[in-house]
């Protein structure tokens, strides 16, 4: 059974994320830092606050996987660029509860999800096999 378009949400390498996540962090931190400085509420506070905030939607909501036919594709953060991949180009799936690894074309992915969503990726990537 050939699936419709299907889009998840995803977060990159737990290693990736971290370090993502910690810069984005940095920004509240800063926004916490002049606001004690200040010891009043600022521009300045309200300035990093809303870039955090801005940078913490962009994170979660520009990751998507979407497959659609053959095509695995992969939207990054800040690249415009879709990674697309053919559906079988990808070898060696491996699953954990919460994250999906593959190779294609001498590349590594990895990708955490939700668990029920790593369980669908598996079966439509096994569909095209």
């Amino acid at each position: 059974m050939i699936n419709p378009k299907r889009t998840f949400f995803y977060q990159p390498s737990p290693l990736n994320s971290i370090i993502c996540w910690s810069w984005t962090f940095t920004l509240l931190l800063l926004g916490v830092i002049f606001w004690l400085e200040v010891t009043q509420f600022s521009w300045i506070t309200m300035f990093f606050f809303m870039l955090f905030s801005f940078v913490g939607i962009c994170e979660v909501l520009f990751r998507k996987i979407t497959i659609e036919g053959d095509q695995f594709k992969v939207g990054h953060m800040l690249n415009p660029n879709w990674l697309n991949i053919d559906m079988h180009q990808i070898k060696n799936i491996k699953l954990r509860k919460y994250q999906i690894s593959f190779d294609y074309m001498n590349h590594h992915c990895i990708f955490v999800l939700p668990a029920n969503s790593v369980i669908e990726i598996n079966d439509i990537i096994r569909a095209y096999k």
